[in-house]
């Protein structure tokens, strides 16, 4: 099953899994995934599969067993090995929230996009740089069921066998353009990130944030608190309790729980009686809390946009951070300009839903003062 000569330990043999630790704990470097479910098959964010790897040793170990995973989440928690991934902003926040903070962390397709590329999927770039052609079949198949398929096992071990050749291809090109230090310190700062998993609306998604006012984000992030219990107990995604977009109709916008109960899309538990009475219930108290802390109906956002058209929105994307993104540009190429400085992350400064220190990210923020600098624009009111 394993191309790439490197011993295979599968999940369900657990001695040698506990063998291999050893030969993991002793490698200067790691590769790791995680298939996870994230309210596809079941309630909430699940590790269902751990893949660990060596240029050595690749190792998938089943959380699922009782005691097994504990020793290996240490290992990622405590090594002082680089440790890769690929496009693992996922893998990281569960991680995270398990208390593991791995040290030494480099993604690769970080890497890849100082590269100027387009198409930074592990697919895409272990076909160009390595010659390998990647299955991503089984991605979303449901790795929440024991026991898990050949191919499942097979699809695991491709996602980081690879990684170590497709690191040194990489950093090779990017040596060659003289873009190797940017995207290690790029590497650098991310892997400091934290990820925030007490927001102030914790069942409300951040996005939100700005398209509601505090009011209604008080009233909308308690009903949706009550969907994700009801969903817990159940063992069910959140969408089988009640569609998010439903929610949103029956709470914000018509204030009438009536919409919930007749709809086809919504689960029967919620339409118990006592759900029924308990939901009306808290709707009514969330008002009442709402009206006694004098949350204002006016939308969160920054003060620098009242009062200000669509016409002129659009003069600032154009005038003051269209010719940073052209300098971007011809500096770096299209694509990495882009990962840069995104239209979408200019309308979000804009409208006033962020700001350019509140990318948290100071390599790009170095790099935009630089490009405004030299062209003289002063973006001093978007930091």
């Amino acid at each position: 099953m394993n191309t790439n000569n490197q011993l295979y330990v599968a999940p369900t043999d657990i001695p040698g899994a506990l063998d291999a630790l050893q030969v993991l704990a002793a490698s200067d470097i790691l590769a790791f995934d995680i298939e996870f479910d994230r309210e596809q098959y079941t309630y909430g964010f699940t590790l269902c599969l751990l893949q660990l790897a060596s240029p050595e040793i690749v190792v998938l170990i089943d959380p699922f067993v009782d005691n097994l995973l504990p020793p290996f989440m240490q290992l990622l928690r405590q090594s002082k090995a680089i440790k890769l991934a690929h496009s693992a902003g996922e893998d990281i926040r569960l991680l995270h929230a398990l208390g593991v903070f791995p040290e030494q962390f480099e993604d690769t397709e970080i890497y890849a996009r100082w590269l100027n590329l387009e198409n930074t999927s592990l697919s895409a770039l272990l076909q160009t740089y390595c010659g390998v052609a990647l299955d991503k079949d089984q991605q979303r198949s449901n790795w929440t069921k024991r026991p898990l398929s050949e191919k499942q096992l097979a699809y695991a071990q491709q996602d980081v066998v690879h990684l170590f050749g497709l690191r040194s291809k990489l950093r090779e090109a990017l040596e060659g353009k003289g873009l190797l230090q940017l995207a290690e310190e790029d590497i650098a700062v991310q892997a400091q990130w934290r990820y925030d998993e007490t927001p102030a609306y914790p069942f409300v998604k951040p996005a939100d944030y700005s398209r509601y006012s505090p009011y209604d984000l008080h009233v909308f992030n308690g009903m949706m608190g009550l969907r994700d219990a009801l969903a817990q107990k159940l063992n069910r995604p959140l969408h089988f309790v009640a569609p998010e977009k439903l929610m949103k109709e029956a709470v914000l916008e018509a204030n009438d729980l009536s919409l919930l109960w007749q709809d086809r899309a919504v689960h029967a538990a919620t339409k118990k009686p006592a759900n029924m009475a308990a939901w009306q219930k808290r709707l009514t108290a969330l008002h009442e809390e709402a009206k006694e802390r004098l949350l204002s109906k006016q939308l969160l956002g920054n003060g620098r946009i009242k009062g200000m058209s669509f016409a002129e929105l659009r003069s600032y994307e154009k005038d003051i951070f269209g010719p940073i993104q052209k300098a971007l540009e011809q500096r770096f190429g299209t694509f990495t300009a882009r990962y840069i400085l995104s239209n979408r992350i200019v309308s979000s400064i804009i409208k006033g839903e962020t700001s350019l220190e509140g990318l948290h990210h100071p390599l790009k923020l170095q790099l935009i003062q630089k490009e405004a600098s030299d062209l003289q624009i002063d973006i001093t009111p978007w930091l």
